[in-house]
C-alpha cells in the first residue's frame, strides 16, 4: 500500500471520528433542549393556571417564583438551538468531506488494479 493511500485512510478515519463526535454532541445538544423545553412548558402551564383560576398551582409557586426564568430559558433555548446549527453545520461539512474522500478512495484503488505497475508503489 502507498503513502498515498496510507495517509487517505488515516484522513478518512479521523474525519468519521470527528463525524461521530459531532454527532454525539448533536444528540446531547438535542436532549437538553427537549429538557429545557419540557421545563419551560410545565412552567408556562402551571403559570398559566395561576393566572387564569388564581388556584395554589399546587405548592409549585415556591419553584417557579423566579420572575425572571422566562427571560433565562428562552436564552437557554436559544443558546442549545445555536449550538445544534452550530453542530450540524460541522457534520454536514465532515460528512461531504468523507464521502468526497472515500470516492477518491475507490478511484484510486481502482485504478490502482487496473494498473498492476502501480501495485508496487
Amino acid at each position: 500500500m502507498s503513502t498515498t493511500t496510507n495517509n487517505l485512510a488515516f484522513t478518512c478515519k479521523q474525519s468519521l471520528t470527528h463525524l461521530i463526535d459531532s454527532a454525539i454532541y448533536i444528540a446531547i445538544y438535542s436532549f437538553a433542549l427537549f429538557v429545557v423545553l419540557s421545563y419551560f412548558t410545565i412552567w408556562l402551564f402551571f403559570r398559566i393556571l395561576h393566572l387564569v383560576f388564581d388556584v395554589a398551582t399546587f405548592q409549585f409557586s415556591e419553584l417557579f417564583s423566579f420572575t425572571n426564568i422566562f427571560d433565562v430559558t428562552l436564552i437557554i433555548i436559544i443558546a442549545l438551538i445555536v449550538l445544534c446549527i452550530y453542530e450540524l453545520n460541522y457534520w454536514v461539512k465532515n460528512y461531504k468531506r468523507l464521502k468526497f474522500m472515500v470516492e477518491n478512495c475507490r478511484e484510486d484503488m481502482i485504478n490502482s488494479l487496473s494498473n498492476p505497475s502501480m501495485l508496487l508503489l
